[in-house]
Formats: C-alpha cells, structure tokens, sequence
C-alpha cells in the first residue's frame, strides 16, 4: 500500500461500527432516494471505500489476516446483518463485481439517464464496465431499469436480469399523486434543467467558464460549451411563450443555496424569466403544475412524461457541439428516427420555435398517441422492486 493510499484511508476513518439492517445500500454516507422503502424494510448504508472507511471492519479483516477491498465490503455487510444489497448509484461499476465475492443478492436500481458521457478524469459509464468485463463479468441480480433502452444498451455487457419498472421516484410520487386544483396549475411552459451543484463547479458559474468538465471519447467538454445549448433552448421557449401568451419559468434541479441554474439563466435573460429553485425531492410536484414541459435531456423529462404530462424533447448538445455521436440523444440506443412528434434534431433557434409551435397544435388538439417503443414505465408504489426484496429476506431466512 503506497503512503498516497493509507493517508487517504486515514482521513476517510471512522471508529463508527456498521449498522444493523436487513438491507445494505452500497455507496453514499446516508440513506437517501432509498427512504422511500424505509416503510417496509430496515435500510442501513455502506459507504464506497473512497468515501469512508470503518476501523472496526479493518480490525476484523487483520485479525483474519483477510485484506482486500472485496472483503471489506464483504465483511461490512455481515456486519450488519442485510440480507439484499441495493446499488441506487448504479454507475458506480464495482457493484457489479461484488456478487463475483459473495452470496448476498445485488439489485440495481437506475436512477437517471444511462450514457457515456463520464468525468475528464474519468472513463464513461460504458466503457468502465467494458475495461471491467477483460478481468471478470460485470453481474448484478437484477437491474431495475426505465424501460426499453436500457436493455438494448446494456444487457451484451451486464449479466443481470433486466427489470422495466420505471423510476423509483416517479413510482412513489404516482402512488400518493393527488389531482391538481385549477388554482395550482400554471398555463404555460416549464423547461426542466439538470445542472451541478454550485459548489462543484469552478468559480461557481457556468457561461464563460472553459474549465474540463465532461469527456465523450478523445472529445473533452467545458462547463460553457456542454449547457450553451440550454441558452440556445431557452431563449427559443421564451420566444414562443411571448408569441402564445404563456407563462415560462424554468424549474431548477436543487434548492436556490446549491443551484447553478439561477444565476445560468439570469444572465442568460437578462432577469427576465423566473427560476423555480425547490427542495430535494419537490421537483415533481412543480413540474406537475405545468400546462406543457420542455427539457434537453433531463431525467424528470422522461419521468413526467411517464405520468401523463406532455413533454418535449431536444437532446441535442452532441449535435450542437458538432459531434458525431448518437449518445445523449432522444430514446437512444433504440432506433428511433431523429424527429418525432414531441422530439427534435433542431439546433438553431428558429428550427426550435418552429418545432416547438408544431408540438404545442398537437397538444391542444390532443392528437398525440401511446408510445410503442416504452421508455419509461410504471410501477405504482415501486411493488416489482419491492416483491424482489421480500423473496430475497424470505429465502436468507
């Protein structure tokens, strides 16, 4: 071990023991989207060793004279008694390694957009898990995914068995769903925007900033060149807001503390078009006032969409950058045509009000139809992952 890694390992200890759960969540400090199962079932965490490392795990590994990462975290989880392991970060690729080191279940829940755009320092997610597979296959129990792209995308790399439930999220927001009141409904147009959190940017803001933020391949992105194309987007919206008459207001990812968007699209209007920052977790009820809901690539778009509510699609900031690569682009990897009813290959302002002022006639005449090509599922309540869980404690018992 060079004196690099034990310096790290030193300033990530804790003396705090692992605690006792009948379910492990792999990765994080804390219980976060996985409290929504906390009704049913006992959910502890074990932090990636990068992010915390317990001593009494350690202690137990040198007395059994037992050192590795995989039996740390193999000795972690009988620690703390769980029978199921739940991976809600599931780009993190060692999930996939740990049931080549034990016998407990792994589930794999998706929790946004899978793609392989990865950190400049990084590898994307695809090809982490392709560096992965040369020394052993990437493997999981199950992987709770969207819908149908997933599998198409996924499923030559992973063995798992792939299980189309949608987000779950959305899942639990449609099971206490209640109808909105005229009073609540805004007549008008919500973009949903996906940004870092302001913190982790450098400088803290985006529009100038040339700094390396993203990696496609050789292709490297700054954080100024990767979300121009919301700028391009949005002064589009609030063109066909004005021509129409709607509202148009942007709903943010995080809360006004920690949001970059703010700041990003008061620049961007000069003040003029309000910014909707929110607590975690409120972004669906926000979303859900709106009349129609407009998004390049966010989660929430699809999530929305899902639920009901109509929502347009311009994934196109590989394209607007000139890039010749089908990844972040609209029900990709399935093939798709690159312009559909409620999508678009646009990339210029006018090609995006025209398209935009097509989607919204087919709206009001409410011509639009059922997808056959299901992107996102439904699973009220989350019951799939949920029955999966159950069996997993009834057979360990």
């Amino acid at each position: 071990m060079n004196l690099r890694r034990l310096l790290h390992i030193i300033s990530k200890s804790t003396w705090r023991k692992p605690t006792k759960c009948q379910v492990v969540q792999f990765g994080g400090l804390e219980v976060t989207a996985l409290s929504l199962l906390a009704d049913e079932f006992k959910i502890g965490v074990m932090p990636l060793i990068s992010e915390q490392v317990s001593l009494p795990v350690v202690l137990r590994m040198l007395l059994r004279l037992r050192l590795s990462r995989w039996v740390y975290y193999l000795e972690y989880m009988q620690m703390t008694d769980a029978r199921v392991v739940l991976v809600w970060q599931e780009t993190n690729t060692d999930a996939y390694q740990l049931r080549h080191h034990g016998r407990i279940p792994v589930l794999c829940i998706q929790n946004g957009v899978r793609h392989n755009v990865g950190p400049v320092s990084g590898k994307g997610f695809m090809d982490a898990l392709q560096e992965d597979a040369k020394l052993s296959h990437p493997t999981a129990d199950a992987y709770f995914c969207f819908g149908a792209a997933e599998p198409r995308y996924l499923d030559s790399v992973i063995e798992t068995r792939f299980v189309p439930h949608g987000s779950l999220r959305a899942n639990a927001y449609a099971r206490q769903r209640l109808p909105k009141s005229k009073c609540d409904q805004v007549s008008g147009i919500g973009f949903i925007v996906s940004f870092p959190h302001r913190q982790s940017i450098p400088g803290g803001s985006i529009i100038g900033n040339n700094t390396p933020f993203l990696r496609l391949g050789d292709r490297v992105m700054s954080y100024h060149e990767y979300y121009s194309f919301d700028a391009l987007v949005s002064k589009a919206i609030q063109n066909v807001s004005r021509e129409l008459a709607l509202e148009y207001r942007i709903i943010a990812k995080r809360s006004e503390e920690t949001s970059s968007e703010v700041q990003f699209f008061q620049d961007v209007h000069a003040g003029q078009v309000e910014v909707l920052a929110h607590a975690k977790g409120e972004g669906y009820e926000l979303a859900d006032r709106f009349e129609y809901l407009i998004t390049v690539d966010s989660t929430l778009g699809y999530e929305m969409r899902a639920l009901g509510k109509p929502v347009a699609f311009l994934s196109n900031r590989l394209k607007h950058l000139d890039i010749s690569d089908r990844d972040l682009t609209f029900g990709f990897p399935l093939d798709l045509p690159a312009d559909g009813p409620y999508w678009s290959s646009a990339i210029t302002e006018p090609e995006i009000v025209q398209f935009l002022h097509r989607w919204i006639e087919l709206v009001v005449s409410q011509k639009t139809q059922k997808d056959s090509f299901e992107l996102m599922h439904l699973d009220h309540g989350n019951t799939q992952l949920r029955g999966m869980i159950r069996t997993a404690l009834e057979n360990a018992s």
